[in-house]
C-alpha cells in the first residue's frame, strides 16, 4: 500500500502553489497561463505580481494574456501595472485598451479621468460602455462639467489637470 502524502503546512501549501503558478507562467501554453490568471485569488496575485508585470512586460506575451492580466489585477483591485495601463489607452487594439482603461477604473480612478473623454470619442462600444462605467462613479456635476471640457480639446490630458472629483490640480 502507498502511503498517504501528510497534509500540508499553509507555508508550504503557498510555496508549493507559487512553484506551480511559476512554472505556468514561465513556460505553459497560452490556454494555461489565462486558466490560471482567472482563477488568481488575491493573496496569490500579490504574492506573484513581479512575475506578473515581467510577464506583462514581456515582448512575447499576447495581447490575450496582457488582457488577463489586467483582468485579474483589475478583479483583485492590485496596483502595479498603472503606468503601462495609461501607455496602453491609446493602443490599436482595442480590447486591451479597454482593458487597461477598466483596470485604471479599479486601481486609480484620478489616472483614468483625464482620458475619459478621449475613450468616449472611440467607436467600440466596449470601450464607451467602460469609460461611462468609470464615470458614473464620480461626482456628476463636476464629472460632466470636465467631460465636457475634455471632450473639447483635442489634448486628452489638457493643460487643465483634471483630477477624478473634477476639480483642477
Amino acid at each position: 500500500a502507498v502511503a498517504a502524502e501528510p497534509e500540508k503546512t499553509a507555508p508550504e501549501k503557498v510555496a508549493t502553489d507559487n512553484d506551480q503558478l511559476s512554472r505556468i507562467f514561465a513556460g505553459s501554453d497560452e490556454a494555461d497561463k489565462l486558466a490560471a490568471l482567472t482563477t488568481l485569488d488575491k493573496d496569490q496575485a500579490s504574492r506573484m505580481l513581479s512575475l506578473l508585470q515581467k510577464l506583462f512586460s514581456g515582448r512575447e506575451t499576447s495581447a490575450e494574456i496582457r488582457v488577463a492580466i489586467l483582468h485579474s489585477l483589475g478583479r483583485l483591485r492590485l496596483r502595479g501595472l498603472e503606468d503601462a495601463a495609461v501607455k496602453l489607452i491609446a493602443n490599436p487594439n482595442v480590447g486591451l485598451a479597454t482593458a487597461a482603461v477598466e483596470y485604471l477604473g479599479e486601481v486609480d480612478p484620478d489616472a483614468i479621468f483625464p482620458y475619459l473623454g478621449q475613450c468616449l470619442k472611440i467607436a467600440d462600444v466596449r470601450m464607451k460602455s467602460a469609460a461611462l462605467g468609470i464615470l458614473k462613479n464620480f461626482d456628476f456635476n463636476q464629472a460632466l462639467s470636465s467631460l465636457n471640457a475634455m471632450l473639447r480639446s483635442a489634448d486628452p490630458t489638457a493643460e487643465n489637470g483634471y483630477s477624478m472629483h473634477g476639480a483642477v490640480r
